[in-house]
């Protein structure tokens, strides 16, 4: 198995979740005792989020990178964002780093295609939904077309995931205000939901929804466990 590098805390409640998927999915492969190889690296989300919320995304970019390269030089083979949002920073690291970035975005489209999905819808932070880094890389590299909500739930979206989810608080009105926003968005013509927040898995689990929903920490950790076996 190759050593793995997890930028994690992005926040918290999902790279735990991370953490117990990815030693799952290599313990249900290899049997026995096995688990995954990992160094993770947990930020601090409280000045992440303030930076975030102030765009100083120079400083972001500092302190992603500064821990990238700290993994590549303990012996970490690959390295993975467990966080949608701050992919925005991944063309950095790619450039800068010598082991491969498993890109979450090229997890949902790789999945995508898979299903044969044309127009995907795209719920997330505001800054994954307004800024192009991540539907630009889905059209570039799989041909498909994104959507996002209107300004209003966007920004009802953005507010609860850093509000509540991110602070591991799960409700059911949040639950049904996501689920009537993924009706609207089947009603403009989408055919599934990219949920564009490692959290928003954690709050729709169970939840009956319209639309298939493409869960990008379960997608994301599948590459990376591929990524790990070397399969």
């Amino acid at each position: 198995m190759k050593t793995f590098g997890l930028l994690g805390g992005l926040a918290y409640p999902s790279t735990a979740e991370y953490y117990l998927k990815i030693n799952r999915q290599v313990h249900a492969t290899l049997g026995k005792h096995h688990s995954a190889p990992l160094w993770i690296h947990s930020f601090d989300f409280e000045p992440i989020a303030q930076a975030q919320a102030s765009g100083s995304w120079t400083i972001l970019e500092e302190k992603l990178l500064q821990a990238a390269l700290e993994l590549e030089r303990l012996g970490c083979q690959g390295l993975a964002i467990a966080s949608n949002t701050m992919h925005l920073l991944a063309p950095t690291l790619e450039g800068a780093l010598s082991i491969p970035l498993v890109h979450i975005a090229d997890s949902v489209g790789e999945e995508s295609s898979l299903k044969g999905y044309k127009k995907l819808a795209l719920l997330g932070t505001l800054f994954t939904m307004e800024k192009d880094f991540y539907a630009s890389r889905l059209q570039e590299r799989f041909d498909l077309e994104v959507i996002t909500p209107a300004k209003e739930e966007r920004n009802l979206v953005h507010e609860c995931i850093y509000r509540e989810l991110v602070n591991n608080i799960f409700t059911e009105d949040s639950r049904r205000d996501f689920i009537q926003i993924i009706h609207g968005l089947k009603e403009r013509g989408a055919e599934a939901v990219i949920l564009g927040c490692t959290e928003i898995p954690l709050l729709l689990e169970g939840a009956s929804s319209p639309l298939p929903l493409l869960d990008t920490m379960e997608l994301h950790v599948g590459s990376i466990v591929q990524s790990i076996l070397e399969i």
